[in-house]
């Protein structure tokens, strides 16, 4: 299992390295030919916002299943077993929950923005696929949560990533 957990990992890396690339080259060329050209790319600002939410979305699955979110560490010293799996089977619980509802609204936005074909006002980028990819990605964290819920009631409430118990 662990095998396969991993290969999915860096698939999902690769992934989300992807947007930062066009990123990190689409700026470097438009502040180059900003300087050298003075002729900066048309719609550049948009074509980063574009990408950067496909970035924020891509890693979300990568952090939740490690548990790399900020989080706050008021209840991490909780030494009682009982309160540890409650809290811990509550908070994922309602993550698992929230990144549902993400999903089923970006979902639904984009079959919005699909049929009215939407797109950004200067490059034309559609908006329904970028929805269409959040959603994919948020359903992704949900599958992640559940999946590190799981490890951790198969390992019989042991730490599964973060935190000690």
């Amino acid at each position: 299992m662990n095998h396969v957990i991993t290969r999915i990992l860096i698939l999902l890396k690769i992934i989300s390295i992807t947007p930062l690339l066009v990123i990190t080259l689409f700026t470097f060329i438009d502040v180059f030919a900003r300087y050298v050209f003075n002729s900066p790319i048309l719609g550049s600002s948009e074509v980063i916002q574009y990408f950067m939410a496909m970035a924020v979305f891509s890693t979300l699955p990568m952090v939740t299943y490690n548990k790399e979110h900020i989080s706050v560490t008021l209840m991490e010293s909780i030494n009682n077993k009982f309160l540890y799996i409650v809290r811990y089977l509550f908070v994922d619980f309602a993550v698992l929950l929230s990144f549902i509802l993400i999903s089923y609204v970006m979902y639904k936005q984009g079959l919005t923005y699909y049929s009215n074909g939407t797109s950004t006002l200067f490059r034309g980028l559609p908006l329904g696929y970028l929805c269409f990819f959040m959603s994919f990605f948020s359903l992704l964290s949900a599958a992640s949560v559940f999946l590190k819920g799981l490890l951790f009631y198969l390992n019989k409430y042991d730490s599964v990533g973060g935190g000690e118990c």
